[in-house]
C-alpha cells in the first residue's frame, strides 16, 4: 500500500531467498494493493527455490509485479 511505503513509480526491490524456507510476497492490504506474477498463484508469487532471486516493480500507485525466479 503507498499508505504504508511511499516509493515513486519504476521502483524495484530486490529480494533473494537465502535461506531453504519458500519465501512468499503478498500484499498486506489485498483489497486496495495489487500484486500480479506469472507465477502459479498470481496474486502471491514464491521463491521457486533456495537462492532464487524475484524482483519487484512498481507500476502504479498500489500495482507491483513480480519477476525473477518465480514459482
Amino acid at each position: 500500500s503507498s499508505d504504508v511505503c511511499s516509493s515513486d513509480l519504476g521502483t524495484q526491490i530486490h529480494i533473494l531467498q537465502t535461506g531453504s524456507g519458500q519465501l512468499t510476497i503478498s500484499a498486506t492490504t489485498p483489497a486496495t494493493t495489487t500484486v500480479l506474477s506469472n507465477g502459479a498463484t498470481a496474486a502471491s508469487p514464491k521463491c521457486r527455490v533456495q537462492y532464487s532471486a524475484i524482483t519487484l516493480l512498481k507500476t502504479a500507485t498500489d500495482t507491483w509485479y513480480v519477476i525473477g525466479d518465480v514459482a
